[in-house]
C-alpha cells in the first residue's frame, strides 16, 4: 500500500486547528515542538508512573528544560488500580502545593493509565488547563492520546469519572515501542487491526504483508503503522470530537413514565442511533412505548438483539470519509436518482436541502440497513420498500420543545408582543405564522405567550395563528394539540396550571 509519509498530522475540531499529531524516532524534537506553545513562560509539571520514568524521564525532562520556565515531575504507581480519583488528588496537591496556575501546562509521558490521569487533572485543575500527550505505549500511541477523552475509574465502574480535554500537542516516539512488553504490543496491536478491519481494507492488506517487520520492531514499518492509524482515529475524532453526534447511542428499555423521550429526541437531532426494547416482553412498558410513539426509535428490539445491534452500530465504519466527502456530494448523478426516488414517495423536492445534511442521513441509514456502499443504498431506496418513507421522515425529523431556547422567547414577549398586542385595536386582526412547526410546541409557545401578555395588558384581541410543516404526518400530530407528561421539563408549572 502507497502511504504518506508524514511526521505530522494536524487535528481540527469545526474546521479549526486545534493540536498536532508529531512522530519521531527519538525525544530530540520535543523541544522544537513546545516552544510554539509559548512554553518559555510556563512551568511545566511531567506526570509519569513508576514504569515509564526510568526509561524516559530524564531525557524528556531534559528536552523540556531546554525551553520551559520550570520543570517539575510526578510519579505515580504504574497499573490500572491507581487509574482513580485518589490518585488525582495527589496529582492536585502537588500543583497547589507548587502554586501552579492556568498558563502553566501538564505533560503526560506513558500509556493510556497516565493519559486519562494526567488528561483528567488538567481538564479539571483551576477549572482546565493546558496539558500535552507523550504516549509510550502502542495503544496510546494510535488511541488514547488522541481525541482528548480522559476518565477515571470510580468504585467498581471503568471510566465514570471523565471530561473532554483536548491536548496541546501528541508527541509520539515511536522507538519508545522498543522497549514495551509483548503483551501490551499485542493489545495495541488489537486497536491497530480494527482500524484496518473496520476502516480501511488496503490498510488491512498492507498490516498483513508487513507482519515480520512489524514485529520485528524495523522503525520504519512502525513509522508508516503509527501514521495510517493515527490519520484514520484523525478522522474519527474530528467527525465526532465528543461523541454526542453521529456516535451517540441511545437505548431505551423497560420502565414506566416517559423520562426516556426527552433523551430521545437530543440523541435523534444529533444523528446518533435509537433502539428500544420490544415492548412485549418488557415487566414495564411505559417507556418503550413512550419512545415507539414518537416515531424516532430506529430499531425495536429484544435485549439480546441490542447487543448484536449496538456492537454493528460502534465498529461499523464512516461509510462515507471525510476525504471522500467531496466525490460523493459533487455526484449529481447520485443525487438525481435518490431526490427522484423521495420526491416520487414524499411529493417533497429536495433538491435545494443542504445536501451535507441529506449525506449525514444517508450515511446514519446506511449503518442501520446494513448498506456497505452508496449503490447498494440507491438500490434499496428503490425497491419499493418503505426505506425511502424512512429516509423521508429522517431527513424531515422534527426535534423540538417548548420554548425551545427560553432567553429567545423572554426577549420575543417583552419586546415584540407586547408592541404588537399594544398598538393593535381591539378589532384589529394579529395574525402568527409558524413556519416549519413540526409537531407544534412552536406554536403553541406563540400561543400561550399571547394568552400571558392579553391577561396581563387585561385585553382582548383577534388572535389566529397559522401553522406550516411539509412533514404532513408532523402538522397532523400537532394539531391534536396533546403532548406528553414531560413538557414539564420545558413548560413551568404556573403555565400549564392555566
Amino acid at each position: 500500500m502507497k502511504m504518506e509519509r508524514m511526521e505530522r498530522i494536524p487535528v481540527s475540531v469545526d474546521h479549526k486547528p486545534v493540536y498536532d499529531i508529531v512522530m519521531s524516532n527519538s525525544f530530540e524534537g520535543l523541544r522544537k515542538e513546545l516552544e510554539p506553545l509559548g512554553v518559555s513562560q510556563k512551568r511545566v509539571c511531567i506526570v509519569t508512573d513508576s514504569n515509564v520514568a526510568p526509561l524516559y524521564l530524564e531525557e524528556v525532562k531534559d528536552q523540556i528544560s531546554q525551553c520551559a520556565k520550570q520543570v517539575d515531575f510526578f510519579v505515580i504507581e504504574a497499573g490500572e488500580e491507581h487509574k482513580n480519583l485518589d490518585t488525582v488528588r495527589t496529582i492536585y496537591e502537588f500543583l497547589i502545593e507548587r502554586h501552579y496556575d492556568r498558563k502553566d501546562l501538564l505533560a503526560a509521558l506513558g500509556g493510556g493509565v497516565v493519559g486519562d490521569l494526567c488528561g483528567f487533572a488538567a481538564a479539571t485543575y483551576l477549572r482546565g488547563i493546558g496539558f500535552i500527550q507523550i504516549p509510550t505505549t502502542l495503544l496510546s500511541q494510535v488511541d488514547s492520546s488522541i481525541g482528548g477523552k480522559t476518565g477515571v475509574d470510580f468504585l467498581s465502574y471503568k471510566n465514570m469519572v471523565g471530561a473532554f480535554h483536548m491536548p496541546r500537542l501528541v508527541y509520539t516516539n515511536v522507538s519508545a515501542l522498543k522497549t514495551l512488553p509483548p503483551v501490551q504490543f499485542a493489545s495495541g496491536m488489537g486497536e491497530v487491526l480494527k482500524h484496518g478491519l473496520i476502516r480501511d481494507q488496503e490498510y488491512f492488506q498492507w498490516l498483513a504483508g508487513h507482519t515480520k517487520e512489524i514485529l520485528g520492531m524495523e522503525p520504519q514499518a512502525l513509522m508508516l503503522m503509527i501514521q495510517e492509524s493515527n490519520r484514520i482515529k484523525r478522522e474519527v475524532v474530528e467527525l465526532d470530537p465528543k461523541e454526542q453526534k453521529e456516535r451517540a447511542i441511545v437505548v431505551v428499555m423497560s420502565g414506566t413514565g416517559s423520562d426516556g423521550t426527552s433523551g430521545v429526541k437530543v440523541v435523534k437531532e444529533h444523528g446518533g442511533l435509537v433502539i428500544v426494547q420490544d415492548p412485549e416482553p418488557a415487566k414495564f412498558d411505559g417507556m418503550p412505548r413512550s419512545v415507539i410513539n414518537t416515531g424516532l426509535a430506529d430499531f425495536v428490539l429484544s435485549p439480546d438483539e441490542i447487543v448484536d445491534e449496538i456492537l454493528n452500530f460502534s465498529n461499523y465504519p464512516t461509510l462515507i470519509k471525510a476525504h471522500g466527502r467531496e466525490t460523493i456530494l459533487s455526484d449529481e448523478e447520485t443525487f438525481v436518482q435518490i431526490y427522484a426516488i423521495l420526491k416520487k414517495i414524499s411529493g417533497i423536492d429536495f433538491t435545494n436541502y443542504k445536501r451535507t445534511t441529506v449525506l449525514r442521513r444517508i450515511e446514519r441509514r446506511m449503518v442501520v440497513t446494513h448498506c456497505t456502499n452508496i449503490t447498494d443504498y440507491v438500490a434499496l431506496l428503490g425497491s419499493g420498500s418503505d426505506e425511502a418513507n424512512i429516509l423521508v421522515k429522517e431527513i424531515l425529523i422534527g426535534v423540538t420543545n417548548f420554548f425551545r431556547d427560553p432567553s429567545f422567547f423572554e426577549k420575543l414577549k417583552y419586546n415584540a408582543i407586547y408592541n404588537i398586542v399594544d398598538r393593535a385595536d381591539e378589532k384589529d386582526p394579529i395574525r402568527v405564522w409558524s413556519a416549519g412547526c413540526s409537531t407544534g410546541e412552536e406554536a403553541y409557545s406563540f400561543a400561550i405567550l399571547f394568552k400571558e401578555v392579553l391577561e396581563e395588558l387585561n385585553v382582548q384581541r383577534d388572535i389566529k395563528i397559522f401553522a406550516t410543516d411539509v412533514d404532513t404526518k408532523a402538522v397532523e400530530q400537532a394539531g391534536k394539540g396533546v403532548f406528553s407528561e414531560n413538557i414539564i421539563d420545558d413548560v413551568t408549572g404556573d403555565r400549564l396550571a392555566r
